[in-house]
């Protein structure tokens, strides 16, 4: 056990780049083809990122059930992530794997849960696909383990949210001071919750999955009709470089509350992306030269030297090119968040859960042949 992150096991044994998780997932469907052949209700079941929403979802079902805090329910989202970098979907009853993860994850988490009481409410939940048997949920838990390493220690963002909104309200500097409302301390917290269906915690520190909340949290709640008519202003003649940093605004005009439920639609927002980059660029291409060269050289929009951001955002862009935080990460942190999102407009529970129903069927009939 480590006493801080960047000396941890997440940090050393558990942060990978982007291409080795997409060559570990190239691997297990090589496998899964081979194994598995043409069976289409075995085709159709795909850790793709409706699979991931789907089982975000159902650790958050049982997670209720048992009444057990946000930590823990993280926790057990990260374990999956990592077995399933290992391990086929196709080989596991995936609502016994959500149980076994919940119920590590309360050992690790200092919150035990006894095996019975794991089982009895997972039973309650998928009645038709969680055995009553004790030792089958024994027998993954050491699988699960076993394909971690032994490396169960996590890390969250959630201290870094909390220690970063402090720092912004405390500062003596009036450019770097951000005061954040409770709602928008809530909203970020909400992003966080939802960033576990990704990869990012495989991929970047906790902090950078903590700014990019409240950097995304801050944007959405800026009037993006003031926005526009701000650029305007700073220029005599509209340009299609401004209108591309505006683009949506009318459908992207929401209210960071619209994130406080795992089930929200969240499409529009997807249109700001550029906008967003082009953010942080610009005022990075302003103020820091180091920061510049993490992010390229990048040249700032038309009338960039004339628009003035929002108070919030503004505080909080100079906040972080004064920093050592990485934004290249950030930025991609974002996107990735904004890409969820508008990935959760067209997600179907409904669908979702009959592919998973229509595989167990099909492996059960397998393994009891």
């Amino acid at each position: 056990m480590s006493a801080n992150y960047w000396a941890s096991s997440q940090r050393n044994k558990w942060q990978v780049t982007r291409k080795i998780i997409h060559d570990a997932r190239m691997s297990i469907e090589a496998i899964e083809k081979k194994e598995f052949g043409v069976n289409i209700a075995l085709q159709e079941c795909k850790y793709d990122l409706n699979m991931r929403i789907y089982l975000h979802q159902m650790i958050i079902k049982l997670g209720r059930r048992l009444n057990l805090r946000q930590l823990i329910m993280s926790s057990a989202e990260i374990y999956m992530t990592r077995f399933l970098l290992k391990a086929s979907i196709k080989e596991v009853n995936i609502y016994l794997l959500v149980a076994t993860c919940i119920y590590v994850a309360c050992k690790i988490e200092e919150c035990p849960q006894h095996i019975r009481t794991i089982l009895s409410e997972a039973r309650r939940c998928w009645p038709e696909f969680i055995p009553n048997d004790l030792t089958k949920l024994a027998e993954l838990e050491f699988y699960l383990i076993d394909e971690l390493d032994c490396y169960l220690i996590v890390y969250h963002p959630y201290n870094s949210l909390t220690q970063i909104v402090n720092i912004l309200q405390e500062t003596h500097n009036t450019s770097l001071r951000v005061e954040i409302t409770p709602d928008e301390l809530q909203a970020a917290w909400s992003i966080v919750n939802d960033s576990y269906i990704l990869d990012l915690h495989m991929m970047f520190p906790p902090h950078i999955i903590a700014v990019a909340a409240l950097y995304l949290t801050l944007l959405l709640g800026v009037d993006l009709n003031t926005v526009e008519g701000n650029i305007h202003q700073a220029n005599s003649v509209p340009n299609s470089s401004h209108s591309e940093l505006i683009k949506g605004k009318s459908d992207t005009a929401r209210s960071p509350s619209a994130f406080n439920s795992p089930n929200s639609k969240m499409s529009p927002v997807a249109h700001m992306t550029p906008r967003i980059s082009n953010n942080i660029k610009m005022h990075t291409a302003k103020r820091d030269t180091h920061a510049v060269s993490e992010l390229g050289n990048h040249k700032s929009p038309p009338g960039a030297q004339n628009y003035r951001y929002p108070k919030k955002i503004e505080a909080l862009i100079n906040f972080l090119t004064s920093s050592n935080i990485n934004l290249q990460e950030v930025i991609q942190s974002v996107q990735e968040l904004l890409s969820l999102y508008q990935s959760w407009e067209f997600y179907d529970e409904i669908a979702e859960r009959n592919t998973v129903h229509n595989a167990l069927i099909v492996l059960n009939k397998n393994y009891s042949g």
